[in-house]
């Protein structure tokens, strides 16, 4: 897999070189808060997703990937990685696969043990990656709330993706952000319970439609999960939020969206 990387001077594990991609200033503030928030959590961060509400999250998540398993050992580029949570999902419905996970954190990377190609370097910057190169493209757990710019990295996406290939998208929904200020909202980890927080944005499926049409992505299907997330965390709850998220999306925490893209490709 080594040959679709273009050298852009991200650092990838096992290397001993670093080059520092400069970004805009507002996407820099992002990425040293996220940078320090995740270094912060990472020891702690698969012990806060291990109890059986975090499972059920799992198998909804997991339904939403079967898309994956139609695709021949396919090239799985994970945005956001962190440990590799999203890989274990993604390999259950596919274990041919062959994977690549970018992440800002190097201290939830060192915990990435994962059979592939790992990468330290900031979601907005996907240029080590040839045009192209890859199957899929996810970005679980509301990843695509972390970034201020995700009209371009969707673009991206596009990009990086072969004619026909599919990206999976998921986002903080916009009517549970009650803490949004000018579009971005205080977030922090399920279980964590530090006065520290990252910057996010979140999205409703409309929204999320429209920026994925607008990269050159169809959408596919779409999907709502975590009604009770973080309030009443029992699974007869769950059972309630699933009737809940499917008549009302937008009730839910967690919005995602299966695109793919066209076989005229991306201009």
């Amino acid at each position: 897999m080594l040959s679709l990387i273009k050298g852009s001077g991200l650092f990838l594990l096992g290397s001993n070189t670093t080059k520092k991609v400069a970004l805009p200033v507002p996407e820099r503030m992002w990425s040293s808060h996220h940078r320090r928030y995740w270094n912060q959590i990472a020891s702690e961060y698969d012990a806060m997703y291990r109890g059986s509400w975090s499972q059920l999250e799992n198998d909804a998540v997991a339904r939403s990937l079967s898309f994956l398993a139609e695709v021949r050992k396919p090239i799985v580029l994970d945005v956001g990685c962190g440990t590799g949570l999203g890989y274990k999902l993604a390999h259950e419905v596919n274990p041919e696969l062959r994977y690549i996970g970018v992440d800002i954190s190097e201290e939830m990377l060192h915990l990435c043990t994962v059979d592939g190609l790992r990468v330290q370097g900031d979601m907005n910057d996907l240029n080590f990656l040839r045009s192209d190169a890859v199957d899929v493209v996810t970005l679980f757990y509301t990843t695509a709330s972390y970034t201020p710019d995700l009209r371009g990295l969707m673009a991206q996406v596009a990009r990086v993706l072969k004619p026909g290939g599919y990206a999976y998208v998921s986002a903080l929904s916009r009517p549970r952000a009650l803490g949004q200020r000018r579009g971005v909202l205080d977030y922090r980890s399920r279980g964590d319970s530090s006065a520290q927080s990252v910057p996010a944005r979140a999205y409703t499926m409309r929204s999320l439609r429209k920026i994925g049409r607008g990269a050159g992505l169809e959408f596919v299907s779409g999907s709502a999960i975590n009604t009770f997330s973080g309030r009443l965390e029992r699974q007869c709850f769950w059972r309630i939020g699933e009737v809940a998220a499917k008549l009302v999306p937008q009730v839910s925490h967690t919005i995602s969206a299966v695109f793919q893209r066209t076989r005229r490709g991306v201009s």
